[in-house]
C-alpha cells in the first residue's frame, strides 16, 4: 500500500536572517493497526533551483516580446544539419 507523501514549498529564516526557500516532505509512520504514529521528513533548500527558474522565465519573456515584435520574418536553422527548424 503507497502512502501519502506530504509535500510543502516553504521559506525559511537563517541565522543571519536571510530568507531562503525549501520544499519539505513528509510521510506518515504508522503502527501495527494502520494508526499514525510519526512522520519522516526532508527539507531540501531549493535556491538555487528557485534562481534558475526565475531565469528561464525572465528569458522566455524576452525571446516571446522579441519574436511578437521583430519587423522581419525570423528564422531556426539546425547548424549541423542545415535545415529548418522553426
Amino acid at each position: 500500500m503507497r502512502e501519502n507523501i506530504y509535500r510543502f514549498d516553504l521559506v525559511f529564516c537563517r541565522k543571519n536572517g536571510q530568507r531562503f526557500p525549501v520544499i519539505v516532505s513528509s510521510v506518515p509512520i504508522k503502527n501495527e493497526h494502520g494508526q499514525t504514529i510519526s512522520y519522516a521528513g526532508t527539507i531540501a533548500d531549493v535556491t538555487t533551483i528557485k534562481r534558475t527558474e526565475k531565469a528561464l522565465k525572465e528569458n522566455e519573456e524576452r525571446y516571446r516580446l522579441l519574436v511578437e515584435n521583430a519587423p522581419e520574418a525570423l528564422v531556426v536553422v539546425d547548424m549541423d544539419t542545415q535545415k529548418f527548424v522553426a
